[in-house]
């Protein structure tokens, strides 16, 4: 892991020319305290989970309200039995850590072996939260300028997914 990930995912930011409004805070330890603060940003608190099989990794983006089933998103994505990535995974993938996982992530994944999937109800909101690599900063972004402007920039291309 990179010393600095955050002065990282806002240099690569401001690079692709990516608006998005900072918020330091103490660092979130549960889902509770990310829906606060994203309620204080008027933006959308999401979960990321960096997810495998045996051949692949999946980055699963979804509302925090929603429980992870990963029988149903394996059987949506038409993949084998999902496993959580190990803290390892999560450093050498992502360039971070369990509880700062986002899909800012994807700007350290030169390999480009990482499966981006938004549950479609994230892509309704306007504004989502995402940590830059570290859980004592939240960056409130446009749902539009990631799907329209970072990913393509990336190269990352995305799936959806149905979860209740």
């Amino acid at each position: 892991m990179t010393s600095d990930p955050k002065k990282e995912v806002l240099t690569r930011l401001e690079e692709l020319k990516m608006p998005c409004q900072i918020h330091d805070h103490s660092p979130i330890l549960t889902v509770e305290e990310g829906r606060k603060i994203a309620a204080g940003l008027s933006s959308l608190c999401c979960k990321s989970l960096l997810v495998k099989n045996k051949k692949k990794f999946f980055l699963i983006v979804l509302e925090s309200n929603k429980r992870f089933d990963s029988k149903a998103v394996a059987k949506q994505i038409g993949c084998g039995h999902l496993l959580f990535a190990s803290a390892e995974d999560l450093r050498n993938k992502l360039n971070t850590f369990a509880g700062a996982v986002s899909l800012l992530g994807l700007l350290f994944n030169e390999e480009k072996d990482v499966q981006l999937i938004f549950d479609e109800d994230v892509l309704k909101a306007e504004y989502i939260d995402c940590h830059p690599c570290i859980n004592d900063c939240s960056l409130k972004m446009s749902v539009a300028d990631i799907i329209g402007k970072l990913l393509p920039q990336l190269g990352i291309e995305y799936k959806t997914i149905q979860m209740a």
